[in-house]
């Protein structure tokens, strides 16, 4: 049986890009603290067809889906209020020290800070998919933390 992979701690870091899909000289904003999960997945819907002969399925495009959940904190909004309205570049390291990491350009649409339970004594935490702009990729190349 084959054991899934359980990733504890990644790095999740956004750039900021240009309406050319660049990065801008912005610092990329490393977000890891803001995220409790965070789920990069894809879905193959088919179309069933039937025929004389019998059914049969053609699939259809592939649909890339990006779901995050967020633990909100004193950081939140100041990570996140610079990203609301752009396209981003979402990098993901499975360790700090790993030296490939996946990509994909989402839309940032919602500042996370500004959802969850306004309930005495509930952590704030809310979920928010994300706009998939281009496909899931490896990339090569080690986590520099931005400079401060």
């Amino acid at each position: 049986m084959t054991m899934p992979i359980i990733i504890y701690q990644p790095k999740v870091v956004m750039t900021i890009l240009d309406a050319a899909g660049s990065p801008t000289s912005d610092e990329p904003i490393d977000v890891s603290c803001d995220l409790s999960s965070l789920e990069i997945g894809v879905d193959q819907p088919s179309n069933t067809v039937s025929t004389f002969c019998g059914k049969f399925q053609i699939p259809d495009d592939i649909e890339e889906s990006v779901t995050a959940e967020f633990t909100i904190n004193a950081d939140t909004d100041d990570n996140w209020s610079r990203l609301v309205g752009t396209q981003c570049q979402l990098a993901v390291w499975d360790r700090v020290d790993a030296t490939d990491y996946r990509t994909v350009n989402v839309s940032v649409s919602v500042n996370p800070s500004l959802y969850g339970t306004t309930a005495p004594g509930e952590a704030r935490q809310p979920s928010i998919d994300f706009p998939v702009l281009g496909p899931v990729a490896w990339a090569n190349g080690s986590y520099t933390a931005p400079s401060s």
